[in-house]
C-alpha cells in the first residue's frame, strides 16, 4: 500500500484532503509542522495544532509533529526581514512552499519511508503519461532498407514525398486554411504544414509536442480508408507521434470545439528533452479564482513527482460540503488569511519586532511635502491604506537614501508599467527558449493572467536575492501587452501557457 504523509494544518482543506486519501485506500499518516511560535500577537500555532489533533483522531490516522522552527527562521523569517530592510516587498508564501513544506518536510517524509507527501493546495499535478510503448527506433541501416532519408535529428522521410508536400502546401483546403490562420499560426507551439514523415505526409506537425493533426475529407469514412488511417496512425505512434483527426465539417462548423480538443491534447502530453514523457506539470486549479498554483511556482520536478494534491479536481464549496457531510470536527473553521505558517498576525506587527520605526517625509508628484509617517518601511508600491492621507493617494516610489515616500493618484504613470525586469528565474518543467509568449500574474490576487512576452534582458544590471532551487540570476524582461498596476520589487511574476504553470521570476 502506498504510504502518504499529509501536511495537516488544522484547516478544512488539509482535513478533507486527508479524508479523500483514506477513501482512496492510501496508507495515510498526518504531519503537523510547527514553524513559528510567538507569545505576542495573534499567533494561531497552538489553535492549529489542537484542530489537527482533533481531525487525526476523528479520521483514525496517526499524527506526527515536526518542529521546523530553526529551518523556517533561517530560510523564511530572515528572508522577510532582509527584504523589508532593503525596501522590497518579499513574497514568503512562494519560498515557504518550495523551501519548507516541499523541501525540508518532504525530505523528512522520504527518510521515514513515505512514498509521497500530500497537501490541501488548490492546484493540479499532471504526471508524465507516455501515450505509447517505445517501439520503432531506426538506425542508419533501417532507414536505408525502408527507402527513407534522415537529415540530422529529423524523423526519417521518403524523398519522393518532398515535391508532393510542396504542392499540398500551395493547395490547402478551406478547413486547413481556417485552422492554420485562425488558431495554429498564433499558437505558443510551432506547427509545420504538410511535413513528410516515413512514407506519409502529416497535415500539421508539432515537433515539441510530438503531435500530428490530420484534416480528413469525407472519403475517409469508407471501411478501406478507415483501415488505411488506422495503419498509418499505428506507424506514426511508433515514432512517438500522437495523432488526432478532424473532418472538414468539424473544423468549419464546430471550430471552437476543435481548438479546445487540440489544447487538451497539448495539456495532457508534453515531451521532455529526448524521448517523450518524464515531465511533471503543475496545472491551475479548476476554479481559477481560487487557484493556488501561483504559490507553488517555485517547485521543481522532483518535488512535484513526490507530491499529491487530492483537492485538485474539487471546487471549494464541495470541499466544505464534504467536511460537513462526514462530520469533520473543523468543518466550520474559517480559512487562514495570514502569512504562510505564521498565522493571522498583521504584517506590520510582525515586522516591528525587529525593524525600528523611523520618521519619513511624504511628498506628492510635485515634490510638495504633505505629511510624515513612522511606518513607511512597511509600505509597498500601490498601497493606499495607512498613509493618513485623502483616499486618492497611493505609494508610487520609496526613496531609501532620502527617507522620502512619493505618493500620487491611482492613474499615475509610476504605478502603471508595461515592462518589468525579473531575476532568479525558475522553470518548473520543460526548458522553453526565450523569447516566449505567455500569460503572467504579478500577484496572487490578480484574477486573470495578462498576456506578455518573456525575453532575455540585454546589458542589464543584476541584483542579489534569496534564490530558489534551479534559479538563474540572468535578468529577464516581461513585456506586457497592457500596463500593469502597482509593480512591487521582490514580488513574484508567474507565467502560464494555457493551464500550465511553467515559469517564475522575482521582480527587480
Amino acid at each position: 500500500m502506498t504510504k502518504v504523509l499529509i501536511g495537516l494544518s488544522g484547516g478544512v482543506d488539509s482535513a478533507v484532503a486527508a479524508y479523500l486519501l483514506k477513501k482512496q485506500w492510501y496508507d495515510v499518516t498526518a504531519g503537523f509542522m510547527k514553524n513559528y511560535v510567538s507569545e505576542t500577537g495573534n499567533c494561531t500555532t497552538y489553535d492549529d495544532a489542537t484542530e489537527a489533533i482533533k481531525v487525526a483522531k476523528f479520521l483514525w490516522i496517526k499524527l506526527l509533529s515536526f518542529d521546523l522552527q530553526k529551518e523556517y527562521n533561517e530560510k523564511i523569517i530572515t528572508y522577510i526581514y532582509e527584504g523589508y530592510r532593503k525596501w522590497i516587498t518579499p513574497n514568503p508564501d512562494v519560498l515557504c512552499n518550495s523551501l519548507i513544506k516541499f523541501d525540508v518536510f518532504l525530505k523528512k517524509a522520504l527518510d521515514m519511508g513515505f512514498d509521497f507527501i500530500a497537501t490541501g493546495h488548490y492546484a493540479r499535478i499532471l504526471p508524465p503519461k507516455p501515450p505509447f510503448e517505445w517501439g520503432l527506433e531506426l538506425n542508419a541501416d533501417d532507414v536505408k532498407k525502408r527507402w527513407l532519408m534522415r537529415n540530422g535529428k529529423q524523423l526519417p522521410y521518403s524523398p519522393i514525398l518532398i515535391e508532393r508536400a510542396r504542392e499540398l502546401r500551395k493547395h490547402t483546403t478551406p478547413a486547413e486554411k481556417k485552422l492554420r490562420e485562425e488558431f495554429l499560426q498564433s499558437h505558443t507551439y510551432k506547427f509545420y504544414r504538410q511535413r513528410p514523415i516515413d512514407h506519409f505526409i502529416a497535415d500539421f506537425y508539432c515537433s515539441q509536442q510530438h503531435l500530428i493533426i490530420e484534416v480528413d475529407w469525407g472519403i475517409h469514412n469508407s471501411p478501406e480508408a478507415k483501415e488505411y488511417d488506422k495503419m498509418r496512425t499505428e506507424l506514426l505512434n511508433l515514432y512517438w507521434m500522437k495523432v488526432i483527426r478532424f473532418s472538414n465539417d468539424e473544423i468549419m462548423n464546430n471550430f471552437s470545439a476543435v481548438c479546445k480538443q487540440i489544447d487538451k491534447e497539448i495539456i495532457s502530453y508534453l515531451p521532455s528533452k529526448g524521448r517523450p514523457g518524464g515531465v511533471y506539470k503543475l496545472l491551475k486549479w479548476i476554479d481559477h479564482n481560487k487557484d493556488q498554483s501561483y504559490f507553488l511556482s517555485g517547485l521543481d520536478q522532483f518535488q512535484l513527482s513526490k507530491s499529491l494534491f487530492p483537492l485538485g479536481d474539487i471546487e471549494k464549496p464541495e470541499v466544505r460540503r464534504i467536511a460537513k457531510q462526514v462530520w469533520l470536527p473543523n468543518a466550520e473553521r474559517k480559512d487562514s488569511q495570514g502569512l504562510c505558517f505564521v498565522g493571522n498576525i498583521p504584517i506590520r506587527t510582525f515586522l516591528e519586532q525587529k525593524l525600528p520605526k523611523k520618521v519619513w517625509i511624504t511628498v506628492d508628484e510635485s515634490r510638495r511635502q504633505i505629511g510624515k509617517h513612522e511606518g513607511a518601511r512597511f509600505f509597498t508600491i500601490g498601497q493606499r491604506q495607512g498613509l493618513n492621507l485623502p483616499p486618492d493617494h497611493y505609494v508610487t516610489k520609496i526613496d531609501v537614501k532620502r527617507n522620502i515616500v512619493h505618493v500620487g493618484p491611482r492613474g499615475s504613470e509610476f504605478l502603471n508599467q508595461k515592462e518589468i525586469n525579473l531575476t532568479d528565474r525558475h522553470r518548473i518543467g520543460y526548458k522553453y527558449d526565450l523569447p516566449l509568449d505567455v500569460e503572467a500574474k504579478i500577484r496572487y490576487r490578480q484574477t486573470q493572467p495578462a498576456k506578455c512576452r518573456l525575453s532575455v534582458t540585454r546589458d542589464a544590471w543584476r541584483v542579489t536575492r534569496p534564490k530558489l532551487k534551479t534559479r538563474d540570476s540572468k535578468l529577464v524582461t516581461a513585456s506586457f501587452h497592457e500596463a500593469q498596476r502597482a509593480i512591487a520589487p521582490g514580488q513574484i511574476v508567474v507565467a502560464y501557457i494555457w493551464e500550465e504553470c511553467v515559469w517564475s521570476g522575482v521582480i527587480v
